[in-house]
């Protein structure tokens, strides 16, 4: 299935697609379609993904800022908005 239509029904697509994990989407939805992830699970490990590039986005951060420190930290802001 294509980027797009995966992407189609995503409420905050724009999260993705205009945050700093857009370039590595294509990859990632293709790497579950590998793995034969079912449509809907891959619709919500999209959902989740949204909701971390909107929280990078937030803080300032790029793909290569990210490492097990950074994923690791308490996003205690995000969570309780």
């Amino acid at each position: 299935m294509p980027t797009d239509l995966c992407l189609a029904h995503l409420v905050r697509r724009d999260w993705l697609t205009d945050g700093p994990l857009n370039k590595l989407l294509a990859l990632y939805i293709q790497a579950l379609q590998n793995r034969r992830y079912a449509r809907s699970t891959l619709s919500a490990y999209l959902r989740c993904l949204a909701h971390f590039s909107y929280w990078m986005r937030g803080e300032g951060l790029s793909v290569a800022d990210l490492d097990r420190v950074c994923c690791c930290r308490p996003k205690t802001d995000h969570q309780s908005g």
